[in-house]
């Protein structure tokens, strides 16, 4: 509990420093530090869901086994198979550190949304004037594994 406050404070401290990091956020560094923790009380550890970036790099719309922490499978939600070329897929805790690291950019127009009952991200989208385009990561359908 103690490291979870001291989290907490430490992100209050941040965001207090320099508004202009998360310019364009619909969300600041205490509120996601706030739905991180919810994540992480839940204890899930192995889980499956849908994942979906249609962005020009890392481009993926897969069904997503994790098993603690780590990911397990991947089957293309398209053919059913695993995808014939490799994808690079994060696990919840991969996406808050996203989230993280993009939250902390200046001039990045960044966009969270999250599961009200679990707190793991369901949107993470980040945009600057990148010509390779925005990052824009979607979660489905996330099930604790039994």
């Amino acid at each position: 509990m103690r490291s979870l406050v001291v989290c907490l404070a430490a992100c209050v401290a941040l965001s207090a420093c320099d508004g202009s990091t998360s310019t364009g956020s619909n969300v600041n560094l205490l509120e996601l530090a706030q739905r991180e923790a919810q994540w992480s009380q839940e204890g899930i550890h192995s889980y499956n869901y849908d994942y979906l970036n249609a962005g020009p790099l890392g481009a993926a719309n897969v069904h997503v086994t994790v098993q603690a922490d780590t990911i397990a499978s991947l089957i293309d939600a398209t053919t059913g198979m695993a995808p014939e070329f490799t994808v690079s897929v994060p696990t919840v805790d991969g996406l808050f550190s996203i989230a993280h690291s993009v939250l902390g950019q200046k001039g990045m127009r960044v966009q969270l949304e999250f599961d009200s009952h679990l707190g793991y991200p369901t949107l993470v989208s980040a945009s600057d004037k990148n010509p390779g385009g925005p990052f824009v990561a979607h979660v489905a359908n996330l099930h604790p594994a039994q």
